[in-house]
């Protein structure tokens, strides 16, 4: 009788920082040598390594599950219970949009290159509030990280850079102009790469407003531009 068909559950690849030794690819490559009928990748608060394993997994027919790993400590209530690793996958495209959401509100109330999931989290998180002094004509551009992870044949990302550049180049033209001049680009960047994450933008210009503020720098969207806002 042979073995029964096996799938890896709980794997990290060199993404997860200090944990992971291998890439992505190289995981996936490594599982079909050793007959894995699904491999799941559950980097540690984060989804980074799925697109490489994705494009892999095609390459060698192999099922990839989507995934994360997140360590649960416990409040200072629980003093005696331990911590623990909770793994998540996403069984269908909703519940990688609910994991994606989930990994981004941990990241975005810790330090940055951390987080930390105790129980019953987001219970009582205090966001911070910054104010943005905004002048007439600023341009305000909202987008998910599909813009900037992007990635050409060879898995480079477009990057803030480019973006940003991309930005500068069309500060003068209409919203239109500018929306449809920055998918240009990042469609030259990728060139026919297959894309895996969502592209959403918002983009606002400023109408009214009394000029700059404190401590505009100037530029596209200026480090502090100017009309008193407060924006969370």
């Amino acid at each position: 009788m042979g073995l029964p068909d096996y799938a890896e559950l709980r794997c990290v690849s060199n993404f997860s920082f200090l944990r992971g030794a291998s890439q992505p690819e190289e995981l996936v490559e490594r599982a079909k040598q050793l007959g894995y009928t699904a491999l799941a990748i559950t980097d540690e608060c984060s989804l980074a390594g799925v697109v490489r394993a994705h494009v892999a997994a095609k390459e060698h027919q192999l099922k990839l599950l989507i995934g994360s790993q997140f360590q649960v400590d416990p409040d200072a209530s629980e003093a005696n219970a331990p911590a623990f690793a909770l793994t998540v996958l996403a069984c269908h495209m909703e519940g990688y949009g609910n994991l994606s959401e989930f990994i981004t509100k941990l990241r975005r109330v810790s330090e940055k290159g951390t987080y930390r999931l105790p129980l019953g989290a987001f219970r009582e998180v205090a966001y911070d509030t910054r104010e943005l002094f905004l002048r007439k004509g600023d341009l305000l551009f909202f987008y998910t990280d599909g813009f900037t992870e992007a990635m050409d044949g060879e898995m480079n990302p477009f990057g803030e850079e480019r973006l940003m550049a991309s930005l500068e180049a069309r500060k003068g033209g209409t919203l239109d102009e500018v929306a449809q001049g920055v998918l240009a680009d990042i469609r030259d960047h990728v060139g026919g790469a297959e894309q895996y994450d969502d592209m959403t933008f918002l983009f606002l210009r400023v109408e009214q407003g009394d000029g700059p503020g404190p401590g505009d720098s100037g530029g596209l969207l200026g480090k502090n531009p100017a009309i008193g806002n407060t924006y969370e």
